[in-house]
């Protein structure tokens, strides 16, 4: 699809003295410009995220009421359960909490359900098959919960006690729960909304550790430092794609430099299974190459997998599980890939499903667990919200991406008379309903999604931030970008243009991702890789326009500038 090129126009008056005050690049401050940054004070916290930072965790909701009752739990050696989600979010959380437990000496274990069999969220049959099989009298959910009133109900009847830890979009009423931990409760005004389920175990976390401290528990037990714990808070916030800014950016920053200096088996043996230099490691190796060997697991076979690896106690164990989840994500590939090709020979022949204001699409035996990534992979390709369904029998359930501006918690709230259950995000949904409500309910949706866009809104914009030549790009200049990493959701990779670029050299690698050797007249020559670029643009040999970032490239102790082509225009 078409995409519209927009240059940023930041404030140069602000920008300068932004570069005086803080002796950077001009450029780098018109990046801090362009991300909404404009006084020097907001610009230290963002380039020096700190802990202090953070907002304190009683800020939110119910934190209080969480922490005296966990305490209580450890104290008296309850039985206590983390019930977390299948995807990497509701795993880190899960490793995150069942670790901080374990290490507190709490007796407790941990459950994840089957994302096809069992489905998202804590279930009735979880308080009658598991809780009451382990003598559990507390559970803590982890991503997951805010909706699970019938199971917290169940939970009550057999006296356990349940606290729930979520991010998710609250419904009307709060489950009767000892405690409901979510920063997105209507009457929670603590600003914390951006957390990833994980953060919000982190949250915890920290209150948990300072009432122990009160108490005087960790006298005779090394009080654990959860700076260390945050690798898992950086995985679980990257992969759930939230707003890379404020208390997301400290702890993900915070999560990086762990997994960069220590020597945590487990992670350090799947990031030498991605071939990642850990001294390098950053938010796009987490995105790219760690969360879909994780979220495979979850996807394709039982997060368990998953689980195996992040609590790995050997190297011979972390080894066998990086294997293995290497060989689930390559399973998960080829599954998508088998689907995309049927989507797009189901839309060969109906093209008109592609021209609606949201794209519905169901069949019959697609696998569950990649109907969002390819849902993903649609909403990139058209611009528009994607909703996948699989029947099974009567049933019809999936999954939904949108665009910003069309909410979709509030898109399936306009249309939940045809639904029997959703939830989820404003850009990532989940949704089952009976399959002779499809028809209806594409019909309400579409009316509905036309309401919440406007003209225009579908046509895809990539957003410049300056201006640059070759002869300007330099490796000081890169490491100075470098400090507004971690790179993410509303803290973009910087994209800069350049005019009049030769390709002096060119190969196809495989995959169908090109190489190149590029140039422009009286500047230095770089190395270039475009992923897979669409047939005519890999032919083309010389871009009136290009849309780029700078990279510095490292590989078997080498080290070059790399410019990563995202469009062109000629």
């Amino acid at each position: 699809m078409e995409q519209l090129w927009e240059l940023r126009q930041p404030d140069h008056n602000t920008a300068s003295r932004l570069s005086r005050q803080l002796g950077l690049h001009a450029l780098t401050a018109k990046l801090l410009n362009n991300r909404s940054i404009y006084h020097l004070e907001e610009a230290q916290r963002f380039l020096k995220p700190s802990f202090k930072d953070l907002p304190p965790p009683d800020v939110l909701e119910d934190m209080d009421k969480a922490t005296s009752r966990i305490a209580t739990a450890i104290e008296n050696k309850e039985k206590i359960l983390v019930f977390g989600d299948y995807d990497v979010d509701g795993i880190t959380a899960t490793t995150l909490l069942y670790r901080f437990l374990g290490d507190a000496g709490a007796c407790v274990s941990f459950y994840i359900p089957d994302r096809i069999t069992e489905g998202y969220g804590l279930k009735k049959t979880h308080i009658t098959a598991c809780a009451l099989d382990r003598k559990v009298t507390l559970i803590i959910t982890v991503d997951c919960g805010s909706s699970s009133h019938e199971a917290i109900l169940e939970a009550r009847r057999h006296d356990i006690d349940v606290i729930v830890t979520d991010h998710h979009e609250m419904p009307d009423e709060l489950p009767k729960a000892v405690a409901v931990i979510n920063p997105k409760r209507k009457d929670n005004a603590a600003g914390l909304d951006n957390l990833a389920g994980v953060g919000v175990a982190f949250y915890l976390i920290i209150n948990v550790r300072l009432e122990l401290r009160k108490m005087g528990f960790w006298h005779a037990k090394k009080e654990p430092n959860l700076r260390s714990y945050c690798d898992l808070v950086a995985l679980g916030t990257v992969a759930d794609v939230t707003p890379m800014v404020r208390e997301n950016r400290i702890l993900t920053r915070a999560g990086l430099e762990v997994l960069q200096s220590t020597d945590n088996g487990s992670l350090q043996t799947l990031m030498a299974q991605c071939g990642i230099d850990k001294r390098y490691v950053d938010a796009m190796d987490i995105a790219f190459k760690l969360a879909p060997r994780l979220n495979a697991a979850g996807r394709v076979a039982h997060a368990d997998d998953a689980m195996a690896l992040l609590t790995a106690d050997n190297p011979a164990a972390a080894a066998r599980q990086a294997d293995h989840l290497t060989a689930l994500n390559q399973k998960r590939r080829k599954m998508e890939k088998i689907l995309l090709q049927e989507i797009d020979a189901y839309l060969d022949q109906d093209p008109s499903m592609s021209q609606t204001h949201i794209i519905m699409l169901h069949g019959r035996g697609w696998h569950m667990g990649i109907l969002g990534i390819v849902a993903s992979r649609l909403v990139d390709r058209f611009a528009r919200p994607v909703v996948i369904l699989t029947l099974e029998g009567d049933v019809a359930k999936g999954s939904a991406r949108s665009i910003p501006g069309v909410d979709l918690s509030g898109l399936f709230n306009t249309c939940a008379r045809h639904l029997t259950s959703f939830g989820g995000h404003a850009m990532a949904a989940g949704l089952q309903l009976p399959a002779h409500n499809i028809d209806a309910f594409r019909g309400a949706l579409e009316e509905n999604a036309a309401a919440m866009t406007s003209p225009g809104m579908a046509v895809p914009t990539l957003m410049i931030d300056d201006m640059l030549d070759f002869k300007q790009i330099s490796r000081d200049l890169i490491l100075e970008i470098d400090l507004l990493k971690p790179f993410g959701e509303k803290n973009p990779e910087p994209l800069f243009m350049a005019h009049n670029v030769q390709v002096m050299s060119s190969k196809t690698l495989s995959g169908g991702h090109r190489r190149m050797t590029l140039s422009q007249a009286d500047g230095p020559r770089f190395q270039a890789i475009q992923f897979n670029p669409a047939p005519q643009a890999a032919a083309l040999d010389f871009f009136n326009k290009m849309a780029y970032r700078v990279q510095l490239n490292r590989w078997n102790g080498r080290e070059n500038i790399q410019l990563v082509v995202e469009n062109i225009l000629n």
